[in-house]
């Protein structure tokens, strides 16, 4: 049909069926491609889950191997005082600072509330360290004069640190289904 010059109406392009099915397959395609993403992000959510579960499983496993070994510190620092032996108390505060430093940052990231007990480690684990840089620093005094606060604090920290570990290990929310 036709006005003067201009075509109003050409039947010549009208969509054929290869058209029709071009944008039926178009269509499917789209909404394909909106179904894996709704899919995959489905499949994001179930990994970070498992992610976050691996590391708190992780960070539990930690915490049960280094929290334990606090009393044998301990009755090795009372040993070297026994024996006024500087190395040994050295070598027993530097082991109970590491320790100390390990537990406690595990704990803090360990998504429960454990912040008095840590505190307590970060309180210990300065008192040990003092008491190391003065071990050789005057030869008159013993060990025990020494490191005996620090030896009584890390003493009294033991029980509560064993107290904190069968918490942890008797958690019956530790080990959760990640399918579940």
């Amino acid at each position: 049909m036709r006005l003067g010059e201009w075509v109003w109406l050409d039947l010549a392009n009208v969509p054929g069926v290869l058209d029709w099915v071009a944008f039926v397959l178009g269509g499917a395609g789209i909404g394909f491609t909106i179904w894996q993403l709704l899919r995959s992000r489905s499949a994001l959510v179930a990994a970070q889950k498992a992610l976050e579960h691996t590391q708190s499983v992780l960070i539990r496993n930690q915490l049960l191997a280094v929290l334990p070994p606090f009393s044998e510190l301990s009755d090795r620092l009372d040993a070297a005082m026994r024996s006024n032996s500087r190395e040994e108390a050295e070598q027993a505060l530097s082991r109970f600072c590491y320790q100390s430093s390990e537990a406690a940052a595990l704990l803090k990231n360990s998504g429960l509330d454990h912040t008095e007990i840590v505190q307590k480690m970060v309180v210990t684990t300065r008192a040990a360290q003092v008491a190391r840089a003065g071990l050789f620093d005057n030869e008159e005094m013993t060990v025990a004069d020494i490191v005996g606060i620090a030896a009584t604090t890390i003493r009294d920290l033991g029980p509560e640190v064993h107290g904190v570990a069968v918490v942890i290990r008797n958690d019956a929310g530790g080990v959760q289904d990640v399918h579940g």
